[in-house]
């Protein structure tokens, strides 16, 4: 072993036992590897096209109960269950173009494009509750005749299956949530959830009591709308801006570089960014100046291979000099 390796890897303590989802060193782990992949991308299928069933199934309830409620708060729910589908059909579509490759056109592939959909979601989402809450705020201070909703048992008991529908996606979304798309649909339905019982109860009370509860509880489901989406979108930016990624996933590049090879003397410079959902990651190593060219050249794309197979890695690249007192090689632009 490299005597530069030691201390740093007893510094790592269990760095082993970390899932390094690529550290696979025969075929047999690797087509394990592969049919779990398989399974996984068909479990996101199934939640990409449940969630986008369920959300039509949800539309048409909504617009049962918005005719024969004529609740505000309803509507507020009927205006996200049509963001719904128009949004769903966005992510399928972009998950199935991020898939397509067209390396000659789009060198490092499409993946981002699902990044994208999700911003592009969260603007509609926002854009049509701002909407809404111009509606509410006519109706407050509207100074006509005003009548509470009509709710009866015909139209709340498809809104009690709607919800209860919801909240069975949401908890099937959730077993997926490392996928960027399913978390999308995840924060989808559990806002269904939120914003459906919100709206029934807000619609009840006004029967009760008074109207003007009604479009009050549309505003704030409103606000809720943009407040949810407005975050979601903020994250989603952060990465296709390419925020740094977390100090655990540098720490883990470093090691698997130090400990990858005893011609590797030094890890001067280790970089991991996120170019969407998936990490580009950086890496410069130094080696003895007498190195041959081809042993050089093999150490360092051997380690650029074992980075690329971390699952959240979508490209490595890594750079051999001799000595590291000089300064940056790449100037911020």
């Amino acid at each position: 072993m490299n005597p530069h390796e030691q201390p740093i890897e007893n510094g790592f303590g269990n760095a082993h036992s970390l899932d390094l989802a690529g550290g696979m060193e025969d075929e047999e782990e690797h087509e394990e590897y592969l049919e779990k992949l398989e399974k996984k991308n068909t479990k996101v299928k199934i939640a990409l096209y449940g969630s986008l069933a369920g959300n039509v199934i949800l539309l048409g309830v909504q617009i049962f109960i918005c005719i024969s409620s004529k609740s505000l708060s309803m509507l507020a729910t009927l205006v996200d269950a049509i963001m719904d589908i128009v949004a769903g059909v966005i992510l399928v579509y972009t998950t199935h173009a991020a898939k397509s490759r067209h390396f000659l056109i789009y060198p490092t592939g499409k993946k981002r494009i699902e990044t994208v959909g999700t911003i592009v979601f969260s603007v509609l989402m926002a854009t049509l509750s701002a909407q809404l809450i111009t509606e509410a705020v006519r109706s407050l201070t509207d100074s006509g005749e005003h009548s509470a909703p009509n709710l009866t048992l015909i139209n709340v008991i498809p809104v009690l299956f709607a919800i209860l529908m919801k909240a069975g996606l949401f908890l099937y979304c959730y077993t997926l949530r490392e996928y960027s798309t399913v978390r999308t649909f995840l924060t989808d339905h559990r806002n269904d959830v939120i914003l459906n019982s919100f709206a029934l109860l807000a619609a009840y009370l006004s029967m009760l009591y008074s109207h003007y509860i009604d479009p009050v509880g549309a505003i704030l489901l409103a606000l809720y709308i943009i407040c949810t989406w407005a975050s979601e979108a903020y994250s989603q930016i952060k990465l296709i801006v390419g925020i740094s990624a977390d100090p655990e996933f540098l720490t883990l590049v470093t090691y698997i570089a130090l400990t990858h090879h005893e011609k590797i003397q030094y890890v001067d410079t280790v970089k991991a960014y996120h170019a969407g959902e998936h990490l580009y990651v950086e890496v410069d190593v130094v080696m003895d100046r007498n190195t041959e060219l081809w042993i050089s050249h093999d150490v360092g794309e051997s380690l650029q291979t074992k980075l690329e197979n971390l699952k959240t890695v979508a490209r490595a690249f890594v750079h051999v000099d001799y000595e590291f007192t000089h300064s940056p090689e790449h100037r911020l632009h």
